[in-house]
């Protein structure tokens, strides 16, 4: 793969456009939440997209396709401020603390006359082909924004046992209508069940909570199903009070 120098990337799973969420997507909507994450990646947004931006940008009809395309996790979830936030942005891009902190270490590199490039240890080749896939591996994994570039070489670990919530996380909760001990346990569980190691669990959390589909906005989600279905009942009582026959 060519080195692209300056460039930034975001990441998208191999199976992206086979998820449940993004398959039943229409083509626009596709296409918006691909640029929104980009979006997002290239001003370190941590996952936020403006309302404005998105109606005028994307359109009110692929935006309500994001909001609704799933009853627990939604691509795009709406905000108490009016904004969105793409839902689990923070799993897969790197958040803005994230970014801080690998430019830190990457300046203090610099400062000590850099490192050798990644490729430069592929030393027994096997074959040809191997080799080449090798050293393509290597030079996305340094150019993309993958995990192993941010917090594991320097003090990076699992969310310690004795963590525990702060204020700011206790009133974000409140303020989001989440329930905190709940995204907590979750929290955990992927720490310790993937071996996902972080610099900052206090950040981790924050962002946590607010990729977490609030409790009301559940409820306030119309049943579109059932909304269909009273539309068609009315029409056939219209019909039936002009004399047509049912």
């Amino acid at each position: 793969m060519a080195k692209l120098k300056g460039q930034l990337f975001a990441r998208l799973a191999l199976d992206y456009a086979d998820h449940p969420k993004v398959v039943s997507l229409s083509d626009a909507a596709f296409r918006a939440h691909v640029e929104m994450i980009l979006y997002a990646r290239r001003y370190e947004t941590d996952g936020r997209i403006p309302k404005r931006l998105a109606e005028t940008r994307w359109g009110t009809e692929s935006v309500s396709e994001l909001l609704g395309n799933d009853p627990e996790a939604p691509s795009l979830v709406e905000q108490p401020s009016g904004d969105y936030l793409l839902y689990g942005y923070a799993d897969m891009q790197e958040t803005r603390e994230e970014i801080a902190a690998r430019r830190q270490v990457n300046a203090q590199n610099g400062r000590k006359g850099g490192r050798p490039r990644k490729t430069q240890s592929v030393s027994e080749p096997v074959t040809d082909s191997g080799t080449r896939k090798k050293a393509e591996t290597e030079t996305e994994t340094e150019h993309s924004p993958t995990e192993s570039v941010v917090p594991r070489k320097r003090g990076a670990h699992q969310i310690p046992d004795d963590w525990e919530p702060k204020p700011e996380h206790r009133q974000l909760a409140a303020e989001r209508g989440v329930d905190l001990d709940l995204e907590i346990a979750k929290v955990r569980d992927w720490s310790k069940g993937g071996n996902n190691r972080r610099l900052d669990w206090d950040a981790v959390v924050r962002n946590w909570i607010r990729n977490a589909r609030p409790d009301r906005q559940q409820h306030a989600r119309p049943n579109r199903e059932v909304d269909s279905r009273d539309a068609i009942v009315q029409a056939h009582f219209d019909m039936q009070q002009m004399g047509a026959p049912s």
